[in-house]
């Protein structure tokens, strides 16, 4: 995980039955092999479901490393650094303060969230980018960089939409048959398994298909409120979970139950795909503007749709048009506007489209969180 310097952050181990709040430890060395933290017993403690012990544990850790580097975390579950019980779950890297992307806020009173997950751009390199180092507040740049990625996540297809993370539930479409449905929400099957042959292809019943692409890594899939062993499964082309060993996915599931009782099962992941280097310095220039376009600064760019430019005492005067005849871009002489609705409507369509089709059967993944 990447954590900014002598920032607090938490760090997860389990899920371990045997371990105990207590006697469990934690520590965090560096790649010389001192221990930078600990080792310690405080801040751990077990999280709970239904007031039931998980046998997974969060570490609490109230600053990282103050160096810049690569380190990890080492967790002993009976407190004896025993080499053969020790577990290093997660790699630790250290990075300076604000130079991670943060998250795009999610729109206040219901906006719609177009995307990416995180922003291309940081207040630092806004900053840098715009001379503006020690001048700015960071608060005040990141709304800038946040634009900016949107604007380029809209127009470049959005093909780049940062790392985010989500938990599924997983449902067959009907049209594939299930068997008797227990209580519990699994199935009873036939005599034989003749009737996923109606099921094979898109609806196979020993994998899935899991939107955004490209899923980066599973990290917990649960059936019946018990996580499975990763090795029991694998990630397939970036989006298809594959179960191994010849078994297969519970064909129904209950989902008027949370994730954590029988007859469900569940699947958390992380997909997402960060912009290439020119997208990022594409972001950090159209964040510099928008940033100037705001706060009157007379070096900004000159926005294509200007009604009026003044240079060396000359003023051009141009017509405003709603939309170019020829090329069909908008063009309200409002940068911001412009920018918008060529991203998010270029063709000047009255509707979005849509496709619907009655002969799917693709294996159907519900989000949940």
């Amino acid at each position: 995980m990447d954590v900014e310097a002598s920032a607090p952050f938490e760090a997860v181990y389990g899920p371990d039955p045997d371990a105990v709040v207590g006697t469990i430890a934690a520590a965090i060395i560096d790649n010389q092999g001192n221990v930078v933290l600990g080792p310690t017993t405080a801040g751990i403690a077990e999280n709970e479901v239904a007031s039931i012990p998980t046998g997974i544990f969060t570490w609490s850790v109230g600053a990282a490393p103050a160096d810049l580097g690569q380190y990890t975390i080492v967790w002993s579950p009976d407190g004896t650094w025993d080499p053969d019980t020790n577990s290093t779950p997660d790699d630790l890297v250290v990075v300076a303060p604000g130079s991670l992307p943060s998250p795009i806020p999610t729109p206040s009173e219901g906006g719609a969230a177009f995307g990416p997950a995180t922003s291309w751009v940081t207040a630092d390199e806004i900053a840098d980018c715009c001379g503006l180092t020690g001048t700015t507040d960071p608060d005040v740049l990141q709304p800038y960089g946040d634009t900016a990625s949107q604007l380029l996540f809209l127009n470049s297809g959005r093909l780049f939409y940062g790392l985010s993370s989500k938990t599924v539930r997983p449902l067959c479409r009907p049209n594939c048959p299930c068997g008797q449905v227990l209580s519990r929400g699994h199935i009873v099957a036939p005599p034989r398994w003749d009737w996923w042959g109606l099921c094979e292809g898109p609806c196979d019943p020993s994998r899935v298909l899991l939107s955004g692409y490209p899923v980066r890594q599973v990290t917990q899939v649960k059936i019946d409120g018990a996580v499975i062993d990763e090795d029991g499964y694998r990630l397939e082309r970036m989006r298809w979970l594959v179960r191994k060993g010849g078994d297969r996915w519970p064909a129904c599931q209950n989902m008027g139950l949370d994730d954590t009782e029988e007859g469900t099962w569940s699947v958390a992941y992380t997909f997402g795909q960060a912009p290439p280097l020119a997208g990022v310095e594409a972001a950090k220039e159209l964040a510099c503007e928008l940033y100037r376009s705001c706060n009157g600064d007379e070096d900004c760019a000159i926005p294509q749709g200007a009604v009026r430019v003044t240079r060396a005492g000359i003023t051009i005067e141009r017509g405003v048009l709603r939309r170019d005849p020829v090329t069909k871009a908008w063009k309200t002489g409002m940068l911001k506007v412009d920018l918008f609705l060529n991203a998010v409507n270029p063709n000047g369509l009255l509707r979005r489209p849509m496709v619907w089709s009655s002969a799917s059967r693709m294996r159907m993944a519900r989000k949940v969180a």
